[in-house]
């Protein structure tokens, strides 16, 4: 479909990975979201458990808007370097908070080398995410007049033998 422009990383098709270096997640989301091009993007965010003590509410947030304007993945790889004490709760935080919201992977590890088998394990589910993903149909329903709260039931069907799999509200199979 389209191109596969990347921040600092690398991924193929039309799904684009922005990887940072210790949670820069503010500045992947602000570049996804002023792209505007048709596609599922993903981040893969690799730091380390030392980092800024002080986090702002107001800037996870607004990180969290960006993810729910812009629906992607967010992956986390987390490097714990030996040391001891309460550094690295922040971006330990962050970063399961941050994951299961938008339904990608945590991953908090002592040894370096585990990184040269978990990026490929990151890339092949990036991958696999965008097999899924290629094929999707955008389809927009109006709620009638007057009417709130969650939608709770949503299905879908189709005719001539084909199926509906992973129906999603916002486009993300993770």
């Amino acid at each position: 479909m389209g191109k596969c422009r990347c921040f600092a990383g690398g991924a193929a098709g039309n799904q684009k990975v922005y990887a940072g270096r210790n949670l820069e997640l503010n500045e992947a989301t602000q570049r996804i979201e002023k792209d505007k091009s048709d596609f599922f993007p993903a981040i893969i965010a690799v730091g380390t458990n030392f980092g800024d003590s002080v986090v702002l509410d107001r800037d996870i947030k607004s990180l969290m808007q960006r993810l729910q304007r812009r629906p992607t993945t967010v992956h986390v790889v987390l490097f714990n370097g030996g040391q001891s004490g309460t550094s690295g709760a922040n971006q330990t935080q962050v970063g399961i908070a941050v994951t299961e919201f938008t339904k990608g992977r945590f991953e908090n590890i002592n040894s370096a080398t585990r990184i040269t088998s978990l990026l490929p394990e990151l890339g092949a589910a990036i991958a696999k995410s965008h097999e899924l993903q290629r094929h999707q149909f955008r389809v927009t329903v109006q709620r009638p007049e007057g009417a709130t709260g969650p939608v709770v039931q949503v299905s879908m069907g189709a005719n001539g033998g084909d199926s509906v799999d992973n129906l999603s509200f916002d486009g993300r199979i993770p």
